[in-house]
């Protein structure tokens, strides 16, 4: 199971590294394009470590709907502070 997470970890972080550098991407400041980005870039790592906290919390399996709602509030947090930040909204 571990192994499964690591790899779709994996291919989810390399896309998005190579995706978030497209000329198109880097000409238009919009407020949607940033939250996209950076909500995809940060969904893995929220999900990742949501995963180690409730594997340290808990005695048995995790269950991953708590898991994916704290990676979902965390990443879609941050990233409405990051596009308002960058296209500087109020």
């Amino acid at each position: 199971m571990i192994r499964i997470v690591s790899s779709i970890l994996i291919v989810v972080i390399s896309c998005g590294v190579v995706f978030a550098s497209t000329a198109e991407v880097a000409s238009q400041s919009n407020f949607w394009t940033e939250f996209d980005i950076t909500f995809w870039q940060t969904f893995p790592f929220a999900a990742f470590w949501g995963y180690v906290a409730a594997s340290q919390l808990s005695q048995g399996t995790v269950n991953w709907s708590p898991v994916l709602n704290f990676a979902l509030a965390v990443s879609a947090g941050n990233a409405f502070l990051h596009a308002r930040r960058v296209t500087k909204q109020p």
